[in-house]
């Protein structure tokens, strides 16, 4: 391949050519040229910057000036390269042709190419460590690196801002805005800018959420249909979203810069019509629009489990791998499979990675992250410009994540039961309220993951008022001083890296959901049979049991579900790891998963005192003094939990010589073994 217009257009050098490498010949895996950076000043061979062909990173060196690396380090360089050369004549000719100031530019990295005679604007990801693109302005238009992807210009700033995100059409609009901000005081303001009206992406997502946010994009048809769709991204993700609305009369593809301009770069003037033009929803609004309610499909290829958790233990001190299968499983079978949703806690106490595991997901497809859940956000009587602010009906066909739902766990018992009583209803897809004169009524159904602390333990004695629709997933706490020690030196290695360190996560996180996982998994009659008996497990260890609140007494009769909607939700849930894992039959490994699951669903105490009992010995006798000394709780509680297991069908309780024992039953026993719970 060694004409010259082919060699240009070659994958692996194709964005080396958009800055100034000059390819003049192939050899072996390398096309080789002039170097963009020296221009093979001071070396006898003219051609001294070589491009490997063959390498992933898109390797290169020059013999020159001894310059290399991999795609990232060559954009690196390009932009500190043309970031020096922004000066002189170059830098005050784009100053005036784009009406900004010399220091806006320079204060968004703006850099010349001497080489392409071209100015370059880096777009940064939202760690601010890596470049997501490069931008190229040629005098009439700006384009992308090849090769890079579409990113937000000022990303970086986003994470942490503390006042109202302006989100622009374009770069020059983004950097008047800029000017404009700075003129009037406004620094805890942040702009930002999408490369083109018609690109906003799932991905985005996660960092916008609770904040305040306007919209400026154009007076044009693109720019009308672009507002809309950020207003089906953000609508039900973040505090405050309100759109510029250009007045009856505007020239068509006016823009902010042209008001900035009209306005003879006066930036208070500007900002006080900008302020007026703000309204609730996009321009041209209609109800019809609205489609913040349907999925999104998928369109990538994933990534496999072994990436998943190489990237997670990059990050994070986790030991085993389960509670990924887990996380990823339940959402994936949320997602990809019909029938009834799985709804699950993740279990674990302050500290201990939950957060960072649940925010990981927050901005993959199909995925609503609500903090602050309440019933009156989950169904609203309140309608504002004819839309129904209720979070319900959007969630149909998604996965709701709450990072805490401890909050809801400690609020008052009314407050609490209603949420409740709520979610009892909504699990099975259907939901209607009254509010006086308006009436809700919503088909949605949905998957749920909401991470709790043990506080779930002490904060519902009775464990019905969760009712059958949850699951539970505990982290196991460290055995030892030196286990926990481990947790927190990882934690404080990544102290001043979170952002960094959640942007990755995010991003793979997306990358592997971004993925039509097919539905094509078996489960071996020998497993589907332990599922059997862990179902009937777990339907008489949550039995529910009401204590007087004071003496607490046992008043009635436990009582029981039968295990059938809990067997289908582990049915659901071993399948889902599977497609996670893309294996097609299910084996003793992914069913261990839902074994744990199914041991940390139950109430704790009583799990505690069930496998420690049945370890010990199945067939011998115990009494409260005895199983104190194995669950290192007090006398009475161990009494108590051991009338409980009574009332439960689980222990027979023997009388002699004024002594009470326990002893496991029979059909329990058969219960425990086909299960394997505690194998």
């Amino acid at each position: 391949m060694d004409n010259v217009q082919e060699l240009r257009k070659h994958p692996a050098c194709k964005a080396y050519v958009m800055h100034g490498f000059e390819p003049v010949q192939e050899t072996g895996e390398h096309i080789i040229g002039v170097c963009p950076f020296c221009g093979h000043k001071e070396h006898k061979n003219d051609y001294t910057f070589y491009v490997n062909t063959k390498s992933k990173d898109k390797g290169w060196d020059c013999k020159s000036c001894g310059r290399e690396g991999g795609y990232q380090m060559f954009l690196r360089q390009i932009v500190d390269l043309c970031a020096e050369n922004f000066k002189g004549g170059a830098a005050i000719s784009l100053a005036k042709n784009r009406s900004l100031k010399l220091s806006t530019l320079k204060a968004f990295k703006m850099g010349w190419n001497p080489k392409t005679q071209r100015y370059c604007i880096p777009v940064y990801t939202a760690s601010g460590d890596k470049l997501q693109d490069v931008r190229i302005y040629d005098g009439k238009k700006v384009m992308s690196t090849a090769g890079c992807n579409s990113g937000l210009l000022n990303w970086p700033a986003l994470p942490n801002c503390k006042g109202t995100v302006w989100l622009c059409e374009g770069e020059w609009d983004a950097m008047a805005m800029y000017e404009i901000l700075r003129a009037v005081g406004c620094f805890d303001d942040i702009v930002l800018s999408v490369p083109g009206a018609g690109t906003f992406k799932a991905d985005w997502l996660a960092l916008f959420k609770g904040k305040k946010v306007n919209v400026i994009y154009d007076n044009d048809k693109p720019g009308q249909k672009g507002a809309l769709k950020v207003f089906n991204f953000l609508k039900q993700l973040v505090r405050e979203l309100l759109f510029v609305n250009w007045p009856e009369g505007t020239e068509n593809r006016f823009d902010l810069r042209d008001l900035y301009k009209l306005c003879k770069l006066d930036a208070g003037e500007a900002f006080r019509l900008i302020i007026e033009m703000l309204k609730e929803y996009p321009q041209d609004f209609d109800e019809s629009d609205i489609n913040i309610n349907e999925p999104e499909s998928y369109d990538g290829k994933g990534l496999t489990s072994q990436d998943v958790y190489k990237a997670y233990q990059e990050h994070l001190h986790l030991p085993k791998t389960d509670v990924i299968d887990f996380l990823y499983g339940t959402i994936i079978s949320n997602l990809h499979l019909s029938g009834d949703p799985i709804w699950s806690f993740l279990v674990a106490p302050s500290g201990f990675t939950k957060s960072e595991l649940l925010m990981s997901i927050s901005a993959a497809k199909n995925i609503h992250t609500e903090d602050n859940l309440s019933m009156a956000g989950l169904v609203s009587g309140y309608t504002a410009g004819g839309v129904d602010q209720s979070l319900l009906p959007a969630l149909n066909g998604k996965v709701l994540v709450t990072k805490d739902f401890t909050t809801i766990l400690k609020s008052r018992i009314e407050a609490r039961e209603a949420i409740f009583g709520a979610l009892r209803t909504i699990y099975d897809g259907v939901y209607k309220h009254r509010f006086g004169n308006v009436q809700r009524e919503y088909n949605s159904k949905f998957g749920f993951i909401a991470g709790v602390t043990p506080a779930i333990e002490y904060t519902l004695e009775n464990e019905s008022s969760l009712g059958e629709r949850f699951l539970r997933y505990s982290l196991k706490l460290p055995n030892t001083m030196e286990e926990e020690l481990q947790y927190i030196m990882r934690a404080a290695s990544n102290t001043t890296k979170e952002n960094n360190m959640r942007g990755d996560l995010q991003a793979m996180a997306n990358e592997c959901l971004n993925y039509d996982y097919p539905d094509n998994v078996t489960i071996p009659k020998e497993i589907e049979t332990k599922m059997f008996y862990l179902a009937m497990f777990v339907s008489y260890m949550r039995g529910s049991i009401e204590r007087d609140k004071f003496s607490k007494e046992i008043l009635y009769k436990p009582i029981r579900e039968i295990g059938t909607r809990i067997v289908k939700q582990f049915t659901k849930l071993l399948k889902g790891i599977c497609m996670f894992r893309r294996i097609t039959v299910a084996t003793e490994s992914e069913f261990s998963i839902i074994r744990e699951l199914a041991r940390g669903t139950i109430p704790g105490r009583l799990n505690d005192t069930l496998s420690t009992c049945y370890g010990k010995s199945y067939d011998a006798s115990y009494t409260p003094k005895q199983v104190s000394s194995f669950i290192k709780l007090p006398e009475p509680v161990c009494d108590m939990v051991l009338k409980s297991l009574y009332m439960l069908e689980v222990f027979e309780r023997r009388k002699k010589d004024m002594k009470t024992d326990y002893v496991f039953r029979e059909d329990f026993l058969k219960i425990i073994q086909g299960s394997e719970v505690y194998k």
